[in-house]
């Protein structure tokens, strides 16, 4: 059974004095194959401190669309976390 595992996660920079604003970035990872040996991943940069992925549906298609193009059998489940 084909299985893809995704999990997200949002960093941030240390607080800085003053009012210089620093970016999040924003982080998916995707199994790729049968095994759950092969990854991608997908980094967005978003503002400051922002704990929601603006761009997760944008980022879940695209992972999507390439464990599609290098998989030849039909995904059958389907976990996410965020860490």
């Amino acid at each position: 059974m084909l299985t893809i595992l995704m999990g997200a996660d949002i960093s941030h920079f240390a607080p800085a004095h003053g009012s210089n604003k620093r970016p999040s970035f924003a982080s998916l990872c995707s199994s790729m194959d049968v095994r759950a040996s092969r990854y991608a991943i997908s980094i967005r940069v978003q503002p400051d401190r922002a704990e929601i992925i603006v761009d997760l549906t944008n980022m879940m298609k695209e992972l999507l669309k390439v464990f599609y193009q290098t998989s030849d059998k039909n995904l059958k489940k389907f976990y996410f976390t965020e860490m």
